[in-house]
């Protein structure tokens, strides 16, 4: 990690958890740990993605005003990316209040926070706060302890699994206990190729669709062919997501203005899912979110005809490879 930058990142909203945002943060002050949270952002005069990029923890402490915050997505899908790469920074979801606030439909990239990693809770009544912080606090300087000699897992599991707990802790191992949605699908489940798209491209899609078949691409989920009646549109896409062993999407302006095709692509960002991209509009450049979440994979162009056999065929080669 580049010199200077803080060691945890504290991803919160200052009204909801601002306190024991600012608690935890005097915890690790006071044990010589450096942190951040966004109402410093005058003092270190540095934009919020590179220190989160530069972070070896982040802690994410998720209510329902964070769920509801564009800049708190972006700041969770920077740090996903970087983790999806090698790992680190760690990341730990706080829940706030109980878990009565989530909607999984809605809160989608809370949610997925939830069910990815490891969670802990924080309840309202502010007196069971020091016992809980000072947990996390524990968890941050073992991760940060492992950051500075190690890059795998294997001996932080191990210091965690020796270390104290909490009641905090075992709650957070049963965090899907009596939510009735399907988030780590079985194995035999996670198998389909999902063509995420806007539907404004729907005729480059069509012939995608019809030369993968063609090709012998089995197991292809395409929402044309698997919207049921009785579920809505983002249930329906959640499932899908959570089913497919990889995600081809089909990128264009439309796409990265449409707000269900952006949820889609964010829900699979922070559930680790392959992303193939294909480029579907002529000379469509991505930029913003779209491109943090794509920008290390190859881009296949299938936006004209001349483009679109030789491309095919790398993208064909490609997905035999996945």
């Amino acid at each position: 990690m580049s010199f200077g930058y803080p060691k945890v990142f504290l991803s919160y909203c200052m009204h909801s958890s601002g306190l024991p945002a600012k608690q935890l943060s005097e915890i690790l002050r006071n044990t010589g740990i450096s942190t951040f949270n966004g109402d410093e952002m005058a003092n270190l005069n540095r934009r919020t993605n590179t220190i989160v990029e530069n972070c070896e923890v982040m802690v994410i402490f998720l209510d329902e005003e964070w769920s509801r915050s564009v800049a708190k997505e972006i700041e969770c899908i920077s740090v996903t990316t970087r983790h999806n790469k090698s790992n680190w920074p760690k990341i730990l979801p706080i829940v706030i209040g109980g878990f009565g606030w989530i909607n999984p439909q809605r809160d989608l990239v809370a949610f997925s926070m939830m069910s990815r990693f490891q969670c802990l809770t924080l309840k309202d009544d502010a007196s069971t706060w020091p016992e809980v912080l000072e947990d996390i606090a524990f968890r941050c300087r073992q991760w940060i302890e492992v950051s500075a000699t190690e890059s795998d897992t294997g001996p932080i599991t191990k210091k965690l699994e020796n270390g104290r707990t909490s009641t905090a802790e075992q709650d957070g191992q049963n965090i899907n206990s009596g939510m009735n949605v399907n988030v780590e699908p079985s194995a035999n489940d996670s198998n389909s190729i999902m063509i995420s798209y806007c539907h404004e491209q729907k005729h480059v899609v069509q012939k995608l669709l019809k030369e993968l078949r063609r090709s012998g691409v089995k197991n292809i989920w395409i929402d044309a062919e698997n919207m049921h009646k009785g579920k809505g549109i983002i249930e329906t896409m959640t499932e899908a997501v959570n089913s497919a062993k990889l995600l081809i999407c089909c990128i264009s302006n439309d796409y990265k203005d449409s707000r269900n095709c952006m949820k889609e692509l964010k829900y699979a960002t922070t559930l680790n899912k392959t992303i193939v991209p294909v480029v579907v509009e002529k000379n469509f450049v991505p930029e913003g979110v779209l491109l943090m979440c794509i920008e290390d994979s190859f881009r296949f162009d299938l936006s004209t005809d001349d483009t679109f056999g030789p491309q095919y065929q790398k993208l064909l080669e490609a997905l035999a490879d996945l």
